[in-house]
């Protein structure tokens, strides 16, 4: 399907390019106005070739499947929070905490361990419970770990820090299996390498619209939070266009430790907003799973797709 490849190219693309040069050039500004409007027609051009070509790069008839839709909306919006966190959780600890690479990499371990320890046991957990009730319980494990993170402060202590992203290693460990089964369970044998790659596409689409959305959101709340700097112009963009810059212009002008203080208080705020953007998301994603994917509902798509009646 080259057309719908090429399709599916540009609208992702244009999409991701206006959604992180909003915040930069201005949401009216010309180039992010085309931008998402090319994103809407190919993203449209590309559903109508896939209900049109006689071997689509992605059959939609799967998604009539409850349990494809919702595992994939799922794996979109586990990936779309915990990528960007990843992303953004780094610039916290290393440019307004101080930490190095290694000692960055070292606090986030407790998200990887839990991560690890919980996502074997969600499997007994799906069949006992039913795997919308899991993967709801999940959400609602990551959105308490963001709305910890949304009281975050340049000086927290690491406790409050670890308990967080050990509740979202919890969350993640929790919805991302469950959801990956539905995906595989919902396709037939010939349609598993469909499957496998909608599954490791929803991954990196919903990545890399996190980083993009959460990324605009924190860079506007920054940029606002570092106005009346006293710098001079070239010295205040590159202040203002991230806090490493932030970091770069400190060394480089008297301003030294006021504009470290500044930037990190900036950025700290920017990264409560968005915290508290992904705990909503979670939460959200949490009541509309447990209000859609009921056990009922999971058992009826099953025996649907096996070509069972429904019990009597």
């Amino acid at each position: 399907d080259p057309a719908g490849t090429v399709l599916s190219l540009i609208g992702i693309t244009a999409l991701v390019f206006a959604i992180i040069e909003g915040p930069n050039l201005g949401w009216t500004n010309p180039g992010v106005l085309i931008g998402f409007g090319t994103a809407a027609l190919t993203l449209f051009g590309f559903v109508a070739r896939q209900r049109s070509a006689a071997h689509p790069m992605l059959p939609l008839e799967l998604f009539g499947d409850l349990r494809f839709a919702v595992g994939s909306a799922v794996i979109t919006v586990t990936f779309f929070a915990m990528i960007g966190f990843f992303f953004l959780n780094t610039l916290y600890l290393q440019f307004v905490r101080g930490y190095s690479a290694l000692y960055a990499g070292l606090a986030a371990v407790p998200v990887a361990v839990m991560q690890v320890w919980v996502a074997p046991r969600s499997s007994s957990l799906s069949d006992r419970f039913g795997s919308g009730r899991v993967i709801a319980t999940g959400f609602g494990f990551i959105a308490a770990g963001f709305a910890v993170l949304t009281m975050a402060t340049p000086q927290w202590p690491y406790l409050p820090l670890g308990f967080a992203y050990a509740l979202l290693g919890t969350g993640m460990g929790i919805t991302a299996a469950p959801a990956t089964g539905n995906i595989m369970s919902a396709v037939p044998d010939a349609k598993a390498g469909v499957g496998s790659a909608v599954n490791d596409t929803t991954r990196e689409f919903g990545g890399a619209l996190g980083i993009a959305v959460l990324g605009s959101i924190i860079t506007s709340a920054y940029q606002a939070g570092l106005d009346g700097l006293g710098l001079s112009p070239a010295q205040a963009a590159e202040a203002r266009d991230s806090v490493g810059g932030a970091g770069q212009v400190a060394k480089a002008s008297g301003s030294g430790a006021e504009l470290i203080e500044r930037a990190g208080v900036a950025f700290t705020s920017a990264f409560n907003i968005a915290n508290g953007v992904s705990a909503l998301l979670a939460f959200t994603a949490a009541v509309a799973v447990a209000v859609v994917f009921s056990p009922s509902r999971e058992e009826a798509a099953a025996r649907a797709a096996a070509g069972l009646s429904a019990p009597r």
